[in-house]
């Protein structure tokens, strides 16, 4: 008679071990620069870098596309009826921790060849102004907001879209105008979360730019004397950075952008790039933010959208209803998969 089989022993269950402890940080501060896209985001991150305790890089999307997608996959996992992947077994805060280690490990590797700088300058407009991640990672961080007319953003952003920037820039101008609402009430909403926080206006920028570019070194507790504004000012001029003969100070070859990455570079170049029509959409999209920021709309009161415009919006709306409702059934399915 065969012996009888002892049956399986349960899978042990993992117990969260403690939290790993972050790498200790190469800088003494983080400082980030946030805004929608062509709102000249990168000229203020390389007048910065000029400043000699100052590490930069070109944008790295290390919290958008790495650190941010772990972290959002995570959260979706957890939210589950049935928890899966690594959300079974690794509690939050743990997750953050191991996150943070990465952070610091990525930029010790831009601290090695960054000499006596302490201070770093990163760019990520793509986290939208939703800067959780950022703080749970670096409470301490610092944020500055570079804010543009929406009206230049769009004609600076289909300028883009015909060329080097096709492949994300929108070329309608009710598109762009929804991408800078969206863009800049995210990197608004910041201060919600931090008083470390400094909004900067373009225009005020390219009108005075060694003011403002000490205003913005004081916020990052950088001493600066007025030589040294006018020095970076100089350094960073928009002819030179067209003509791909800027001597300046950056971690990258400026001179090597792509065409039309830097374009005018003036405050009201819109005014010859727009048409009237470009005008009513974005200023029928933007004009309660808009307003609030300051900038005078060009129509007397808030121009209507036409009823093509209006239904065009609806189907896309409608479009994503479907789609999201799409995901939670195949959601539903899949948490009562056996």
């Amino acid at each position: 008679m065969a012996e009888p089989t002892a049956p399986p022993s349960p899978a042990p269950s993992v117990a969260p071990g403690p939290a790993p402890t972050p790498r200790a940080s190469p800088f003494s501060s983080h400082a980030f620069i946030i805004g929608c896209a062509r709102s000249g985001t990168t000229w203020t991150q390389l007048l910065v870098a000029q400043h000699p305790r100052v590490c930069t890089s070109q944008e790295n999307h290390l919290f958008s596309r790495y650190l941010g997608e772990l972290v959002s996959t995570y959260d979706a996992d957890a939210r589950r009826e049935r928890p899966r992947g690594i959300a079974r077994f690794v509690p939050r805060a743990e997750l953050l921790a191991l996150c943070a280690g990465v952070a610091d490990g990525v930029f010790a590797r831009l601290a090695g060849g960054a000499g006596a700088s302490d201070v770093l300058l990163q760019k990520i407009p793509d986290v939208g102004g939703d800067a959780s991640l950022v703080l749970s990672l670096f409470p301490q961080a610092k944020f500055v907001h570079v804010v543009r007319d929406p009206r230049a953003v769009v004609a600076s952003l289909r300028g883009a879209s015909k060329g080097w920037g096709e492949a994300w820039a929108p070329h309608g101008a009710g598109r762009g105008a929804r991408l800078w609402r969206d863009a800049v009430t995210a990197a608004r909403s910041v201060r919600e979360q931090t008083d470390r926080y400094l909004e900067v206006r373009y225009e005020a920028l390219h009108a005075d730019t060694p003011g403002e570019l000490a205003r913005i070194l004081s916020f990052l507790g950088l001493a600066a004397d007025e030589a040294h504004c006018r020095r970076a000012a100089e350094a960073c001029r928009f002819d030179d950075l067209k003509a791909r003969k800027a001597q300046l100070r950056a971690p990258w070859d400026v001179n090597r952008q792509s065409d039309g990455f830097f374009r005018k570079g003036v405050p009201d170049g819109w005014r010859e790039e727009l048409s009237r029509t470009d005008l009513r959409l974005v200023e029928a999209v933007a004009w309660d933010l808009m307003r609030t920021l300051g900038y005078e709309p060009v129509h007397a009161r808030r121009p209507r959208v036409t009823f093509s415009a209006w239904a065009h919006r609806k189907l896309r709306h409608l479009a994503r209803q479907a789609h999201r409702a799409t995901g939670r059934v195949a959601q539903w399915l899949d948490d009562r998969t056996p």
